[in-house]
């Protein structure tokens, strides 16, 4: 008996020894991959986190199969961590995208292509970094202006300036003055464009370059792209499509839990599983597939993220709050 418990024992540790060892020699492929350097101190918490990780891995796959979550840029960081440095503060869309009633646009029903993607017509500019600052709402913002700036006006699409918006929007939400634009600390890209409006536009990426941390304002700078007014969406897909197509890329934010560990595929499951509550981050809508029930969305975490730094998401449940703040500048 004491045999066969001591050949059990050693079963049981050379499993977990192989599991280590599994998990060791991955992040040291992660450590090499995206060239982490840690103190002695961290080693053990980032090696902790991302263990963690994967064991989170495993659970989404399983819950979104057609979706994949893996190792990414991210994997060293606990999700509270994550949210911390990369998202914004979470709303409740229920509470905060009630549009005045001017404001929402009249989608007339008509026929669209079952599949369309405003990447292939040059309306979408190269992928950004918003770097470890709460701007994703800038970036929403002003690549919504890029794309119809671009289709109103012609031409190449060009790159805006995020870092003014997070330099000189802030706006407040007329019913709750504590609910500011506040740059890294985050903000609403509907309140932007209103900042934007009273700038007389937004200034070129060029003249006022991105740095990823909130500055002073810098008065004086050239306005170039100019828009007169901004519309919002009822939360319909269809609608959205609609307009979408008929009218360029369009802001939106969602509830990100999901994407910390995303590198691919089509994020589904039911609204309970990511729910609109939770609304922490903002993206750029650029296109659908009615058929393989998806949006195509543009992120703000650089090209090694996700699909080349895209995402796709089930289109016609609302999960993770994908279609309850949508807006758009009109040029």
């Amino acid at each position: 008996m004491k045999a066969i418990l001591l050949v059990a024992l050693c079963c049981v540790f050379a499993i977990e020894a192989a599991r280590w060892n599994k998990e060791d020699m991955l992040f040291q492929q992660f450590v090499k991959q995206y060239n982490k350097t840690y103190s002695a101190n961290e080693y053990e918490l980032r090696f902790n986190n991302f263990k963690a990780n994967l064991k989170r891995n495993a659970q989404l796959n399983r819950e979104h199969p057609k979706a994949t979550f893996g190792i990414n840029q991210f994997s060293d960081m606990s999700p509270e961590e994550f949210k911390q440095k990369w998202l914004m503060p979470s709303f409740d869309p229920n509470d905060k995208c009630i549009w005045p009633y001017h404001k929402i646009a009249r989608v007339a029903a008509q026929d669209i292509p079952k599949s369309f993607d405003w990447r292939t017509k040059g309306a979408v500019s190269p992928v950004k970094n918003q770097a470890s600052c709460g701007s994703c709402w800038t970036f929403s913002t002003a690549e919504n202006i890029e794309g119809q700036w671009q289709i109103n006006k012609g031409g190449n699409v060009l790159s805006l300036s995020e870092q003014w918006i997070v330099d000189c929007s802030h706006a407040c939400l007329q019913s709750e003055s504590d609910l500011c634009n506040s740059g890294c600390g985050g903000g609403l890209p509907w309140l932007a464009y209103e900042d934007i409006i009273k700038n007389g536009g937004l200034t070129d990426e060029k003249d006022y370059p991105y740095t990823g941390y909130q500055g002073s304002c810098q008065s004086g700078k050239p306005t170039f792209a100019k828009i007169s007014n901004w519309t919002a969406l009822s939360t319909d897909p269809t609608e959205i499509m609609t307009y979408l197509y008929n009218h360029g890329p369009l802001s939106i934010t969602l509830n990100a839990g999901l994407l910390f560990s995303y590198t691919g595929g089509i994020i589904t499951g039911s609204p309970s599983s990511c729910p609109n509550s939770g609304s922490d981050h903002a993206v750029l809508l650029v296109g659908y597939d009615i058929d393989q029930d998806y949006w195509i969305v543009k992120n703000s975490w650089g090209t090694s993220w996700g699909e080349d730094g895209y995402f796709r998401i089930q289109y016609d449940n609302g999960l993770c709050g994908i279609n309850a703040c949508v807006t758009s500048a009109l040029v």
